[in-house]
């Protein structure tokens, strides 16, 4: 899942564990330069707000395997994946199932920005009650002090709101979509892909909104029920 899609999902979490849940995503290459670190670290005596921090990075990557190990993942990203084949697009002809997950997950971020942007709202509000002091000394703990400005260049960028335009806008969005296929699979799209890409954009939007916004009510289920049976073991 994607920045907001992670926030979403625990919408009256503290800010600190809402951080938490969108870092990896905000630093690049966490999975090599911190996860380690942060999992081997000792948060038993640590600030409240650190330890919500490291609480929310748990929560990234649990939803992060639950969301890829549910039949929704498998069945939208399988529908993206032949709408995109049925456009024959000459530059997306390899890693399409890969193209059709990152497609997957941008496109739940745009639905919750375009149809819940009180939540964006709810979302920056809260972030900027955050002391960038406390975030800096969690870094500090950890040894990660380095990661700092990564970090919080990318989380201004977030909080900003810019990221409505950033998802709403049809331009951007397939701009993203692109980018990220392009790190594994470096091709030249043209014009007139893009343009496809657009209307292929808009038409799940409007024909799949429904039954793409239910992976939250089914994912807090799946969440709330292993919560329950690890307090009931």
């Amino acid at each position: 899942m994607n920045l907001l899609s992670h926030c979403f999902l625990d919408t009256d979490a503290s800010p600190y564990f809402k951080i938490g849940c969108i870092m990896p995503d905000l630093i690049s290459g966490f999975n090599q330069k911190m996860r380690k670190q942060v999992f081997h670290f000792n948060h038993e005596h640590e600030a409240p707000e650190h330890r919500e921090i490291f609480a929310g990075i748990k929560r990234h990557y649990r939803v992060d395997a639950l969301f890829h190990q549910s039949s929704f993942f498998k069945e939208n990203s399988d529908l993206i994946h032949q709408k995109i084949k049925e456009a024959s697009l000459p530059s997306v002809r390899f890693r399409t199932y890969f193209f059709a997950h990152v497609f997957l997950e941008l496109m739940l971020d745009r639905l919750l920005s375009k149809h819940y942007p009180e939540f964006s709202v709810k979302i920056r509000e809260e972030f900027s009650r955050v002391e960038t002091g406390v975030v800096a000394s969690y870094f500090s703990h950890i040894q990660k002090s380095g990661e700092l400005t990564h970090f919080f260049d990318n989380f201004s960028k977030f909080n900003s709101g810019a990221h409505l335009h950033f998802y709403t806008d049809n331009d951007f969005f397939i701009g993203a979509l692109i980018r990220v296929y392009q790190k594994i699979t470096p091709v030249s799209v043209s014009i007139s892909e893009k343009e496809t890409l657009k209307v292929l954009a808009e038409n799940i939007e409007n024909d799949y909104r429904g039954q793409l916004l239910s992976v939250f009510d089914q994912m807090r289920f799946w969440l709330n029920d292993e919560a329950l049976t690890k307090t009931l073991k």
